[in-house]
Order: structure tokens, then sequence, then C-alpha cells
């Protein structure tokens, strides 16, 4: 009974502080929001001049996720000065070949604390046409309520209202990250292109990619499968699983199978000791590398949506996560939710052509 009472006084804790917090966070928009430039008609195209879109997140699936939004944007605004504000500069080189014009990095944390401030101080030099904060978090809208625009446009919030000069209520039901804030565009006025969520690699990235791919593999007639074992908490398989799935697939494939496992600083050593194994700190030129092989397998985490984000065939592994919500969005992938008793052959895709649009 006790142990009850307990729980039942820190769930009323917790909501009373969730109340004030709401409280605290729509004051303090309110306090910090500089909307003397800002106007209720929503600017054309033809006007449109400057634009900053806002994303202050520190997860890459997050930030793939942003990448159809941003390219919405640039094929409404083609003449348009593209600013985008990210929290740091590994998460950049996702936009590389994008026609983004500018991109600043806001580093929020105590510890940059001081470049966060030089940077907000530059940017409230000027005023932008229009300031986008397509997912709302927190930071973005603070970020949004301090910086001069014309027009402020985020999402439908009961706390976050007061940063924006446009909000827009969401449709209803689930939709994936990936393009669930699309929406704001078309409520501000402006036409959608086709959705593309792919990054765009150079020329001379995929040679490179392609050139270190040679260097492992050992023959043109081997199935090339690359796996990486990383993931987030309970996303996290045990190494008995891998080792069955392994099993599995050659057990079934007649064709022989090399694989390759994706190392990463928290996955340094391979599963198996005699297999291929690649390791890059640059995400582009792992996104290369993977452009080479047959499939790639991998939990519901980063380097799986930047496979996925790079036409990779990928077989994503949904133990936990909502494929809804989380999954992929490259025709060629498939999401896997019953990760023990699925159909390895068809979900490698062996034999299906490997022709197909980037456009979604």
């Amino acid at each position: 009974m006790k142990v009850v009472t307990i729980k039942n006084t820190l769930r009323r804790f917790d909501k009373y502080r969730k109340s004030k917090m709401e409280n605290l966070e729509i004051a303090f928009h309110k306090f910090i929001r500089n909307n003397s430039h800002c106007q209720s008609e929503l600017l054309p195209v033809s006007k449109v001049k400057h634009i900053l879109i806002l994303r202050n997140n520190t997860r890459i699936g997050n930030i793939l996720f942003l990448v159809p939004f941003v390219r919405q944007v640039r094929e409404i605004f083609p003449d348009a000065h593209i600013t985008l504000m990210l929290h740091n500069e590994f998460l950049g080189q996702i936009f590389n070949n994008l026609n983004i014009d500018e991109i600043c990095y806001s580093r929020l944390s105590f510890k940059h604390s001081i470049q966060s401030f030089r940077l907000m101080r530059k940017l409230k030099r000027q005023t932008f046409d229009m300031i986008f904060s397509p997912y709302s978090s927190s930071e973005d809208a603070a970020i949004c309520a301090l910086i001069p625009a014309i027009n402020k446009i985020g999402r439908e919030s009961k706390t976050k209202n007061s940063a924006f000069s446009h909000t827009f209520e969401g449709p209803s039901g689930k939709k994936h990250a990936a393009l669930t804030s699309l929406y704001l565009l078309p409520k501000a006025g402006f036409a959608l292109f086709p959705v593309n969520h792919t990054i765009k690699l150079s020329a001379e990235e995929l040679i490179a990619g392609k050139n270190e791919f040679n260097q492992i593999k050992s023959s043109e007639k081997t199935v090339h499968i690359a796996y990486f074992r990383g993931a987030r908490g309970d996303k996290l398989l045990p190494e008995s699983y891998w080792r069955k799935l392994i099993e599995r697939a050659e057990s079934e494939v007649i064709e022989k199978i090399e694989w390759i496992e994706i190392l990463s600083p928290d996955i340094p050593v391979p599963l198996i000791s005699n297999v291929n194994t690649f390791y890059s700190p640059n995400i582009r030129h792992l996104a290369s590398f993977l452009t080479n092989v047959d499939a790639f397998i991998c939990c519901d985490t980063g380097p799986l949506h930047l496979a996925d984000a790079a036409n990779v065939r990928c077989i994503g592994l949904y133990n936990k996560t909502d494929t809804i919500t989380f999954g992929l969005l490259n025709k060629r992938s498939v999401c896997i939710t019953d990760i023990d008793e699925f159909d390895v052959i068809p979900a490698l895709g062996i034999g299906v052509s490997t022709e197909v649009p980037n456009i979604l």
C-alpha cells in the first residue's frame, strides 16, 4: 500500500511540475520574443529572399528526417538565401550538395555557451523574411522568438505559440517523422513538390566508396551483405541474435554471402573474428561505401536511416519502434517487425532490380 501511495504522490508531483513549467515556458517566450518586424500576412514566394530553418537536435536519424523539408523549401524558394541552423558540424555534412547557402551551428550547451551567444547576437542583427521551425522543440521555439523575422512559422503548440507569428495544427493520425512537418508549407500557402528524402552524394564520394568497397570484397559473384549491431537502449539486440541471423541467412541463401560488419566507437570489435569490417567517422564516407553492398541489415538507428537516404537496400529490424513513424522510406528497403521469423531471401531482395527512383 505504501508503494502505491508513493507512486501516486510522485505522479501528482510530476503533473504539477509539468503544468508549472508550461506556464513558465509561455511567459519566457513572451519575455524574449522579438516581434517588431512580424506581419500578420504571409509573404508570397516572390517576396521571400532570406530564410532560416531551425533544427537543434543531436541524433543523426532525426536530422536525416529533416532532409525532405529542406529539399521542399529549396524547391519552393529557388532564389532565396537559405540558412540552416543545426546543433553541430558533424550533422551538417548530411546537407552537403543540397544547395543550402549557409549552415550555422548553435552548439547549445554550457560548454559552448559563449559561441552560442555570439551566434545569436549575429543572427539578431539581420531580419529574415521567414523562419521555419518544422519540429518546434523548446530550443527551436526560443531561438525563433529571439531572432527578428517577418514571418515565423511553426507547429501549433499550447506552450510555444507565442514564439511564432503563424502556427498551424498538424493532421490527425500517425505520420512518418520525416514527413510530418511538410504540412506547414501548404498551410502557409506553398504548393508541395514531389517528396525526396535522399541525401546527395557527389561523384567523387561515390568513387571513393566504390574504391573502399573493392579493397574489401573478394568476388563479383558473391552476395555482399553489411550489418551494424549498434542501437540505443532496448532496441539493441544481443550478439546471440546476430549469430543466429547470420547462420539462418547462410543456410537459406544459395549464393555465397560475404559479410561486412560496420564498426563504430561503441562496437570496435567484430562479432566474427574473420569477417570483413568497415569503419569511418565520416557519415558521408559510410553512406558512399554502403551504396555498393547488396543489402544492409540494422536496427532502427542512425546508420540505418543514413543508408536508406543513400538508396541502399536496407533490412530494418524493428523490435521496439513504430514503423509508421520511424520506418524506411526507400522503396528498396523493408521494415521487419517479426525479427525472428521473417523470410530471409525476400528481405535481402536477391534477384530484385536495383533500378528505383529517388523520388517517393
